[in-house]
């Protein structure tokens, strides 16, 4: 590492080399230290190095309380005192050699870290470093070495780069006033400044899920403290969560609201949908329009100048609502945009999952948002398998605005996912054997006629599988 690696990046600081070509080394470099981290032998090794320590501490502490209950002139007194003598040296090397191995992991740790956020920083040739440096730092949180790394180099680095671990950023949310906390609330800060309508209900839905735990109840205020920070030091920030967070509470309100189903009518006017709600249906029809806030499930591009002024905002609703099917009954509300696109999105509560006197061990309508920031890569990997080559997991554009309600797009000519698993298993499994299978008689069988019991035996196989996926509840 000092040979080659740190070479390289001193040579890069003495020479003025090309973007592209300093975030290579520094990716290099970062996934050099990546994988040491999570090479098990360096794993194995720590371990044992403890498991050896704390036995020999044992060991000595032992020797301690028994030559303090042995009588000094005996010779199991000075027997005692020789083996404690020989636990002590043995514990100080131990000692050595874990220490030499911790601090071995922990500068793999901060050159890893660091590394990553310098390749973010100089080039865009390597954006997906964000995701490990989140998953780096989030599991070294407690390591002063780590935080340090992240105080020298997370200010360089463009907070576009983060707006999609905007989810796993705010779950983290605590408020002890450390020096982790204090470095994501600043970048929580600046990512909410940059790129509100990308970040903003994330903490809006955070500051709506206190309980009575002490973590949730913990992250809802250093959530409040976020949000009123924006508010007094931005102007134009504080105008936008003003108006997210009027909009939001007519969204929980209509999920919220239990409607009967009425299989015969498809289709529900606006103004007679809430009978039991007095003004809700004029706070979507006419408030939510005079906020002009984009639609919640608009897919918005991140833009590199932070500039969101030309984005269509939401214009109108269209007169009627439909409630869709499934155990929650999400209201569907087609709007549409100032650039002239319509969007349906489905707008449903929780609450009929989990009755009201249940205790919520965490924030679901969010657990559920971050599943579906995971589907593009689960697309390319679905691209990469034979058996579904041509795949696409479409992302869900969901937005939490509650612990208990979700706002989602309307998605149609999909297939579910496991129905296309099935039919996979059916297609790749199920199909004839390619070579000739034999009879314990000897008698060759054509392989265009499978044997029978190789074929049942699949086919139940098959329908259990089947069986499995159709007693899934769906998430909407």
């Amino acid at each position: 590492m000092a040979d080659y690696l740190e070479a390289a990046i001193k040579q890069l600081q003495k020479e003025k080399s090309k973007p592209q070509i300093a975030g290579m080394v520094y990716h290099e470099f970062a996934l050099f230290c990546d994988r040491q981290l999570n090479n098990q032998d360096n794993i194995e090794d720590i371990k044992r190095a403890a498991k050896l320590r704390e036995n020999k501490q044992a060991e000595f502490l032992e020797a301690e309380r028994q030559l303090r209950s042995t009588p000094k002139d005996s010779l199991k007194f000075k027997n005692l005192e020789n083996f404690r003598g020989r636990a002590e040296k043995w514990l100080a090397l131990d000692d050595i050699e874990y220490l030499r191995l911790r601090e071995n992991r922990e500068a793999f740790l901060e050159r890893s870290i660091g590394n990553y956020l310098r390749s973010l920083d100089v080039c865009d040739d390597y954006d997906q470093d964000a995701i490990r440096f989140c998953s780096l730092w989030l599991q070294s949180s407690t390591y002063e070495k780590a935080n340090n790394a992240v105080a020298t180099y997370i200010n360089r680095v463009d907070s576009r780069k983060f707006v999609l671990l905007m989810n796993q950023l705010s779950s983290r949310l605590m408020d002890q006033g450390d020096d982790f906390q204090t470095l994501l609330e600043a970048l929580i800060l600046r990512i909410c400044r940059d790129h509100p309508y990308h970040s903003m209900y994330q903490i809006l839905s955070v500051t709506k899920s206190k309980t009575k735990e002490l973590s949730s109840y913990s992250r809802a205020t250093m959530a409040s403290k976020i949000a009123m920070t924006l508010k007094q030091e931005d102007e134009f920030a504080g105008k936008v969560m003003t108006r997210l967070h009027q909009s939001i509470g007519t969204y929980v309100r209509a999920a919220g609201y239990k409607m009967k189903q009425d299989k015969k009518v498809s289709k529900i006017a606006l103004r007679r949908a809430f009978p039991d709600d007095r003004g809700l249906d004029q706070k979507i029809e006419k408030e939510i329009p005079s906020l002009k806030l984009p639609p919640p499930t608009m897919d918005i591009p991140v833009r590199h100048d932070c500039d969101y002024s030309s984005v269509p905002y939401l214009q109108k609703f269209n007169p009627e609502l439909a409630v869709a099917g499934g155990l929650s009954a999400p209201k569907v509300l087609t709007c549409h945009d100032s650039a002239g696109q319509s969007y349906k999105m489905l707008v449903s509560a929780l609450s009929i999952f989990f009755p009201s006197n249940v205790k919520y061990p965490w924030n679901r309508s969010r657990e559920v948002v971050m599943i579906s920031d995971k589907m593009p890569s689960w697309s390319r990997f679905l691209n990469t398998s034979v058996i579904c080559s041509n795949a696409t997991v479409k992302p869900a554009n969901e937005i939490s605005v509650s612990a208990r309600t979700k706002c989602s797009l309307w998605v149609s000519g999909l297939v579910s996912l496991s129905l296309s698993l099935i039919q996979s298993h059916y297609m790749n499994i199920l199909s004839p054997p390619t070579r000739n299978i034999t009879q314990r008689s000897g008698q060759p069988i054509n392989a265009d006629r499978p044997f029978p019991t190789w074929r049942r035996k699949l086919e139940r196989k098959g329908l259990i599988y089947s069986r499995m996926f159709s007693s899934t509840i769906p998430l909407s």
